[in-house]
Formats: structure tokens, sequence, C-alpha cells
């Protein structure tokens, strides 16, 4: 847990609770490419 609960968290929280496959996609994302998702 280096980023801690960031506004990028929360996004995905809220992805996930509309529905699993956007909460994993952006998840997915922000693991394979972090520099390019500019969430704080």
């Amino acid at each position: 847990m280096q980023r801690g609960l960031t506004p990028a968290f929360w996004l995905t929280v809220v992805l996930t609770l509309i529905g699993w496959l956007p909460g994993a996609v952006f998840a997915l994302a922000l693991l394979l490419a972090p520099e390019r998702i500019p969430l704080r």
C-alpha cells in the first residue's frame, strides 16, 4: 500500500459497486500503467 486511500482508490470502489467489470478494468489499469492515470 504505497499510495494509501487516494481518489483512485475511491473511484475503483465506486466503479466496483456499479459493476465488477468497470472496477476491475480500472484497477488493472492502475496496476499496469499508474503513471498514465493522474489521480493522486
